[in-house]
């Protein structure tokens, strides 16, 4: 359950602009890799609002909360990552995917949508959880974001919004001007806090693993989202990773970890390096090759350690068969190969 939800006022003006986003239709102007940057407090907290839509699936609004998140979305390549990023989101969804809560705001608002229509829906998301329903401080920030989103498509004129497609580091801003009237400025993005983390694996594990037998086998090994939601019913879902290892050739499972992302999905992913090390020295071997995906999650946290730095041979595929074999056996289709 909500612990502060929006007010019915928040509520009305939402479902205001969401009518009024709609009518514009922005995704038939702004691709979805234009974005803009909305102020949203004195501390310089930046929303970066984007419009989805463009190839004509679900269309809306979303804002990507802070510069770690503009620096996710740039190199998003599977739609599970869109879990790893904060965000708020306003979706137009058909009304058989609607979930009851929305009805009855709706209902309490006594607005109606046709039946064939499109309704809208609001969403926040947070690193380690599903989706969920928003607070009242999220309720106030995304109107903030859609009232400019408004004020940015009226004007039409575009030559400033970042382009995720250059290496912009320049970025149009709408910020709070004299007497709370907003105003546009063109700066500098701020670095993104994350860059600063670093990787770190301990000696004894190092150690542990210089001394491994070198086996012929190779092992594949992922990162994945659960497909279930953890947590209890009611409660908002939070999210869990599994990191698994399976021979190549037999398609045995030989080691399994399941990881949370909360608190942060910064320290999950510090922490995986060093786990899958651990892993290999619990199974006993050092393999010859160790395979993850190239566009899988473990692949992309390796990457950033550097593969120089990992005491194992490390190569990228496009597929693993038997990796994929073992997460359907476990939970079916839902898996993936990350």
């Amino acid at each position: 359950m909500r612990k502060n939800p929006p007010s019915i006022e928040q509520w009305k003006k939402l479902y205001d602009l969401a009518d009024t986003i709609f009518e514009l239709e922005p995704w038939k102007i702004l691709p979805e890799h234009i974005m803009f940057g909305v102020r949203l407090s004195d501390d310089g907290i930046n929303g970066y609002v984007g419009i989805i839509g463009e190839l004509g699936q679900v269309c809306g609004v979303t804002v990507y909360m802070g510069e770690s998140a503009l620096d996710r979305i740039k190199y998003i390549c599977r739609p599970d990552e869109l879990l790893e990023i904060p965000m708020l989101a306003l979706s137009f969804d058909s009304p058989e995917i609607v979930e009851e809560e929305d009805r009855k705001i709706i209902y309490s608002l006594k607005r109606i949508y046709r039946t064939d229509n499109t309704i809208p829906v609001f969403r926040t998301y947070t690193p380690g959880y599903f989706p969920w329903y928003m607070e009242k401080e999220e309720a106030g920030q995304l109107i903030i974001c859609l009232e400019q989103t408004i004020e940015v498509v009226k004007k039409g004129k575009f030559e400033h919004l970042l382009d995720l497609k250059t290496e912009d580091s320049r970025c149009l801003y709408r910020i709070p001007g004299e007497n709370g009237r907003m105003t546009e400025v063109v700066e500098e993005i701020p670095d993104n806090p994350e860059n600063s983390d670093h990787f770190h694996i301990k000696t004894n594990i190092l150690q542990k693993i210089s001394k491994l037998p070198v086996a012929t086998e190779s092992i594949q090994a992922g990162l994945c989202i659960l497909p279930s939601a953890i947590g209890p019913e009611g409660e908002r879902p939070s999210v869990a990773y599994l990191l698994l290892l399976v021979d190549r050739d037999s398609g045995m499972v030989l080691g399994f970890e399941i990881l949370s992302a909360i608190p942060s999905i910064r320290d999950m992913e510090l922490s995986v390096p060093e786990l899958l090390l651990k892993k290999l020295t619990e199974i006993g071997i050092k393999p010859a090759k160790l395979l993850v995906h190239e566009d899988g999650k473990l692949c992309e946290i390796l990457y950033q350690l550097g593969y120089e730095h990992l005491p194992v041979h490390l190569e990228e595929e496009t597929e693993l068969a038997a990796l994929e074999a073992a997460q359907n056996s476990l939970f079916g289709n839902a898996g993936n190969g990350g």
